[in-house]
């Protein structure tokens, strides 16, 4: 039975920054979206089109996150 996820509970934005394998991927999507009483919002940066660094990846994804007061952290895979 799944637990319950309060109204008040904000989202957890995810982000992970990734380069080939997707198949990793899909398996780390999977786990992160079987969590209970958590709800994730998610965001991929597929670097296998212009494989821009690791660190301009995440913080692509923290300029989506950290400006707004909907989010009170942020994760990184």
């Amino acid at each position: 039975m799944p637990l319950f996820v309060s109204p008040s509970v904000k989202k957890i934005p995810v982000i992970i920054p990734h380069y080939r394998h997707a198949d990793r991927l899909e398996l780390c999507k999977q786990h992160l979206f079987a969590q209970e009483g958590v709800e994730i919002e998610l965001f991929v940066r597929d670097n296998n089109v212009d494989n821009i660094l690791y660190t301009a990846a995440i913080n692509e994804g923290l300029r989506k996150f950290c400006y707004t007061p909907d989010h009170d952290y942020v994760l990184v895979l």
